[in-house]
């Protein structure tokens, strides 16, 4: 039964073995790095919800369109989980359990923008991130790995291009890593 224990009552007695399961990292990289003059195209677009009021007037005489010109304001990531695509693993003969991995990680972001009228929209876009690099992979057949990606970005500048472009700066970072669950005793 669940007790508490206190003194040499904690070592005598526990007999148990208890298996857990649990995702063990055998590897990882981080990128941090300035993408410059990226284009990225709105995916969707949408108003700013008002949240205080404010801008109540504003938001009942805009339309669903943004009135020209757009102006940038900030993007930044949506979350923190990244798209891994185009995956490619290949092996090295003269270095076991290592592999070189390359892949596109996609990264969504919002961008903030304001039209003619000063109303205020929101976007989602992609940036996309080439990764190639060397990993240390487990053997496939002690152990099925999978590969999973986190990433951040936020804006330094930007500038509204046309047919809901927008061409930026963002700074990004991106850490892949290679999983694989396992078993402790």
């Amino acid at each position: 039964c669940p007790c508490n224990l206190s003194g040499n009552e904690v070592f005598s007695g526990l007999n148990e073995k208890i298996c857990i399961q649990v995702q063990r990292v055998y590897d990882s990289c981080l990128m941090q790095e300035q993408l410059k003059e990226q284009k990225v195209t709105l995916l969707s677009y949408g108003l700013v919800p008002c949240c205080n009021g404010s801008c109540g007037e504003q938001q009942e005489n805009a339309n669903t369109q943004p009135t020209m010109p757009i102006t940038f304001e900030s993007c930044r990531s949506t979350s923190t989980e990244g798209v891994i695509r185009n995956l490619s693993v290949e092996r090295l003969c003269d270095r076991p359990c290592f592999g070189r991995v390359r892949c596109q990680i996609d990264v969504p972001i919002d961008i903030l923008f304001v039209d003619s009228r000063c109303v205020e929209y929101i976007g989602k876009g992609v940036i996309t991130v080439d990764k190639d690099v060397l990993l240390s992979i487990p053997d496939e057949s002690i152990v099925p790995f999978t590969l999973e990606s986190m990433v951040s970005g936020i804006c330094v500048t930007g500038t509204y291009i046309g047919n809901f472009q927008f061409k930026i700066t963002i700074c990004v970072t991106v850490i892949l890593k290679v999983l694989a669950e396992v078993e402790m005793m």
